[in-house]
């Protein structure tokens, strides 16, 4: 899974978020490590800030 979360990495860089997103934060929790956290919301996809994973289900999002 290494490589795979890698080339999502690359395609987060890759595809900023446009401006009415740039302040959104998703509420996730990882269904790897089983932790709840908020993180930047992108559409590719939400990255686990305690274990890496995009394993991760979205729980809400907050707009800012």
């Amino acid at each position: 899974m290494k490589d795979y979360f890698a080339l999502l990495d690359a395609a987060i860089r890759m595809q900023p978020m446009p401006a009415a997103y740039s302040a959104t934060v998703s509420d996730i929790y990882c269904q790897d490590c089983g932790k709840r956290g908020k993180v930047p919301y992108h559409f590719v996809g939400c990255k686990c800030s305690y274990c890496g994973s995009y394993n991760t289900r979205e729980m809400g999002r907050l707009e800012g």
